[in-house]
């Protein structure tokens, strides 16, 4: 998809991203990253997302063609996608809008308070992103790099020594 523009792009972003969101592959957002320093391609991910989040909150479908309604956690990495566009984009105001409706959606994933931690860290409110990472860290204890990352803020908003 790198070397395409315009229409073409859209048609390949829509052909790579739609199956992985109905899959609930919250990893599809870092392979879109590198689009990030291209204007257009931004644009036409944002396009593309918002089509999908308009389509979904009329109909439970992604596009207007399709027949069958998804499942509830289509509407999850949506958002959490959506929340991960506009941090890429350094639009902390969008990325903590629908990140908090993912919260509100399924407040018991840990992947959304750990990005809404790294969105208040961009916004430079590192005890408020030591925080999440520490929520996030209750909600799954035994996950050790989550343990790390969450004391790793901590240390840096000053909260242990």
């Amino acid at each position: 998809m790198k070397w395409l523009e315009g229409d073409e792009f859209s048609l390949h972003l829509n052909k790579f991203i739609k199956p992985l969101l109905i899959k609930g592959a919250p990893s599809v957002i870092q392979d879109l990253k590198e689009f990030y320093s291209d204007e257009q391609k931004t644009a036409a991910i944002e396009k593309l997302l918002l089509n999908y989040l308009e389509q979904m909150n009329a109909s439970s479908t992604l596009e207007k063609d399709d027949k069958d309604e998804q499942d509830p956690t289509v509407m999850l990495w949506l958002l959490y996608f959506i929340a991960h566009h506009y941090l890429f984009k350094k639009d902390v105001a969008n990325s903590l809008k629908y990140v908090n409706q993912a919260i509100e959606h399924t407040p018991t994933l840990i992947d959304l308070y750990t990005l809404k931690g790294k969105i208040m860290q961009v916004a430079g409110n590192r005890s408020e992103a030591a925080r999440l990472f520490e929520e996030a860290r209750v909600l799954d204890q035994a996950d050790r790099a989550l343990n790390a990352i969450a004391a790793c803020y901590q240390v840096k908003a000053g909260q242990i020594q």
